[in-house]
């Protein structure tokens, strides 16, 4: 927690890194990019890098993310709402709330 030994887990094809979240049980890290309009994941050592999902309709600008079991859920700046997709291959996308009900304070 000190900050040494750190490793870059991913360092290319990625923009505004906006929110990060820890799949503990699947020791994953997932990311939602504003600038690429995609979440992406990769394991905890930086491989197996995937793309988890990539929408300007559902991800115009994501800016925070979680995991709950199977799912991923995010919010989003350009519509103010939230969504749930499946975490594995993003199937499934949900609006949750309707639009302009998370505030950005």
């Amino acid at each position: 927690m000190d900050g040494s030994n750190r490793l870059t887990l991913v360092s290319s094809d990625i923009k505004w890194p906006n929110g990060l979240t820890l799949d503990l049980v699947q020791r994953r890290v997932y990311w939602v990019d504003g600038k690429l309009n995609h979440i992406g994941s990769v394991d905890f050592d930086g491989r197996n890098r995937k793309l988890v999902l990539q929408s300007p309709e559902s991800l115009p600008h994501p800016f925070s993310i979680t995991t709950f079991e199977d799912e991923l859920y995010w919010t989003d700046w350009g519509n103010q709402t939230l969504y749930q997709a499946n975490k594995f291959d993003g199937s499934g996308v949900k609006q949750v709330l309707p639009e302009r009900t998370v505030s950005q304070k």
